[in-house]
């Protein structure tokens, strides 16, 4: 990795008289040696998305580097365990999600990102990501209490302020 070629002059003299000598210039490749695993710059990744986003939308993009040479340096990306509901473009690392979230069905996933590089044997590494879902104000509250059959008489002679009925509503 840190040097790819070495060149040197090596030169040749007999002892004879008169001496005589001869130069060469040598050349060494050094051929690389998957001798390095995929490197994730970050140990652990988290993103944030709004709810309601299309599918294939963004949601993140992680960088992982190889310190060897050519195809051994070559990373290929995948989802771990693959649900179906991610997925990651190689080249670029980006996650893309598959679904549409909807955050009051689920408010985060977690998953692994697998990076195998091209080396024989193959070297890989994992990452851990989390994706946590915002909410977007997409529901209207629903009334619990009263039900919409229910109701209560006022005598004409109540107080004003006088509690009629408590209102429960979810959102």
């Amino acid at each position: 990795e840190h040097k790819e070629r070495y060149e040197f002059q090596v030169v040749a003299a007999d002892k004879g008289l008169p001496s005589h000598s001869g130069t060469a210039t040598v050349v060494v490749r050094v051929l690389d040696r998957n001798d390095n695993e995929p490197k994730f710059m970050l140990n652990r990744y988290t993103f944030s998305v709004m709810e309601n986003r299309p599918p294939l939308s963004p949601v993140g993009m992680v960088t992982v580097m190889d310190m060897d040479k050519g195809e051994n340096a070559q990373v290929r990306l995948s989802v771990e365990p693959d649900s179906g509901k991610f997925i990651v473009k190689n080249g670029t690392g980006t996650i893309l999600s598959s679904i549409s979230f909807d955050r009051e069905k689920e408010s985060s996933y977690t998953f692994r990102l697998k990076a195998v590089d091209g080396g024989d044997p193959p070297r890989s590494s994992y990452v851990g990501v989390v994706i946590n879902v915002l909410d977007e104000n997409d529901n209207a509250p629903i009334v619990i209490k009263p039900s919409n059959s229910s109701f209560r008489r006022l005598s004409p002679l109540a107080a004003p302020d006088s509690r009629v009925e408590v209102v429960e509503a979810e959102d």
